[in-house]
């Protein structure tokens, strides 16, 4: 194992979690109950990269993890600092993937999809090769069931619907 991450306790399912990375592409979000016996993992699916920064369990008991997806973008028309955008940028999305017990894909969210790289701080650099324009950090359901997905070169925090997707609220960015 090359790192474990993200440890925490869900007093609510009497379950801990942890993130297992072994490698870019094999990372198992894991689930231990309180005698620390692994209990189950999940890892990111239909072509989705696991992404080790958070692994939540909601208050219905589904599972939240995070992920990453390269999507190629025309960003020929833009100037990210001085450098000019490429029309075959790989841009870099954050995404949420919504597992129910049996591992079944409940829901998916994809920045690429919702929030244009324009939005991303020049200070953290554009390269076409790989454009990580909003590098997100941090899930968490809020008390009405969406998200609050948090952006760090985004230097925001967005507010997801969760039926359909849609960005509710940015702060800050």
């Amino acid at each position: 194992v090359r790192n474990l991450s993200d440890f925490k306790y869900h007093p609510a399912h009497q379950l801990y979690t942890f993130v297992k990375s072994m490698g870019p592409q094999n990372v198992q979000y894991t689930l231990m109950d309180t005698d620390f016996k692994l209990v189950d993992s999940f890892t990111t699916v239909d072509g989705i990269l696991p992404d080790a920064h958070d692994f939540q369990i909601t208050k219905n008991k589904t599972f939240l993890l995070a992920g990453a997806s390269d999507s190629i973008m025309d960003l020929s028309a833009y100037l990210f600092g001085t450098v000019p955008g490429s029309p075959n940028t790989h841009a870099t999305g954050f995404v949420v993937q919504e597992f129910d017990e049996d591992h079944n894909l409940l829901f998916q969210w994809n920045s690429n999809d919702h929030i244009h790289p324009t939005a991303g701080y020049a200070f953290f650099g554009y390269s076409a090769n790989a454009f990580d324009y909003c590098h997100g950090n941090a899930i968490e359901e809020d008390t009405d069931g969406n998200l609050l997905l948090s952006f760090r070169h985004l230097n925001a925090v967005y507010k997801i619907a969760r039926q359909s997707g849609a960005v509710l609220w940015q702060l800050g960015g």
